[in-house]
Order: structure tokens, then C-alpha cells, then sequence
């Protein structure tokens, strides 16, 4: 938002050659990232997810139950479970210097270790449809979730945000 007229003034002041952003449109603009899910709407998705099929809905409750970020949830591994607690590797770990990233401990509540401990073992992933690959979380399953679940507005990562706020 600021880099437009910066950019504008420095064509001006023949800092530069030209605006390179003076024929470029402004979009849509993006949903803000500060909502939150209300109570009803987390229950509505829970019971949603909850009737929904091995990988999809229980992919969403462990998503739900860790508040860790979708693709960690996504790419979970069988190998990363060490008994109540469960070990994100530092490369899967997001930072600003990825040298500098740490592997993290996500302790596992009752609820998320039995949901675990309740999967079909496909293959090294928690949530597969292959047993190859990790499940890929598709707008089509979110949709179907949105639909079931009586909710529209919202993104995975606002599961994410109401965990943490919760």
C-alpha cells in the first residue's frame, strides 16, 4: 500500500526511469487474516469433520485439537509420534532463517492422541489417501466441510488463529 506512491514519487523526482507499478490494477483486496471462529461455528465444523471420512474429517479434528499449521498437520508422520508428544521436524518448521529453525514438541492432549492413535496405518503418514503422499487439503473437502458444517467466510489458517486464541 505504501510501495505505489513511493514508487510514483521516485518517477517524479527522476530517481527512476519510471513507475513500473503505474499500469499495474489493484485486485481485489484480501480478506483480513484477524478472524476467528465463534463457538457454534467451531462445534459446527467439529461435528462436520466428525462425520466426514478417514482422511479428510479426521485430518480436520487433529488440525483443529494441535492448532499447529495446516501443512504440519497435513504432513504428519507416524514417526514423529513419540508416545504424548509429538516432534515437528526444524525443516518442516517455518522461520525467518530456515539455519536457524528448531525442531518443535507439540504435547498431545488425550483427545489428539487418541484421534491419532485411531488412524489406519496406510503407509508413513498419519492422513494419506495414497499411502504414498500426505493428504492434500483441496477447497473441494473444504467446501463440502463449509456446506456440512452450516459456515461460510473462512480459511484453515483461521482454525489455526481461533486454537490459539481459544
Amino acid at each position: 500500500r505504501n510501495l505505489r506512491p513511493m514508487l510514483r514519487w521516485a518517477a517524479e523526482e527522476q530517481m527512476i526511469d519510471g513507475n513500473p507499478w503505474a499500469t499495474l490494477r489493484v485486485g481485489e483486496k484480501s480478506q483480513s487474516r484477524d478472524r476467528t471462529l465463534t463457538t457454534d461455528e467451531w462445534s459446527a465444523i467439529w461435528n462436520a469433520a466428525g462425520d466426514m471420512p478417514y482422511p479428510f474429517g479426521p485430518f480436520v479434528q487433529a488440525l483443529m485439537l494441535s492448532a499447529q499449521r495446516l501443512s504440519n498437520v497435513a504432513e504428519m508422520r507416524w514417526d514423529e509420534i513419540h508416545g504424548d508428544v509429538w516432534v515437528i521436524p526444524r525443516d518442516k518448521m517455518k522461520a525467518t532463517k530456515k539455519e536457524s529453525a528448531a525442531a518443535h514438541e507439540v504435547p498431545l492432549s488425550e483427545a489428539l492422541a487418541d484421534l491419532i492413535s485411531k488412524q489406519p496405518r496406510r503407509g508413513e503418514y498419519v492422513f494419506t489417501t495414497s499411502g504414498s503422499k500426505a493428504i492434500s487439503p483441496v477447497s473441494k473437502s473444504k467446501a463440502k466441510l463449509q456446506k456440512a458444517s452450516k459456515t461460510i467466510g473462512w480459511r484453515f489458517h483461521v482454525i489455526r488463529s481461533t486454537g490459539a486464541t481459544l
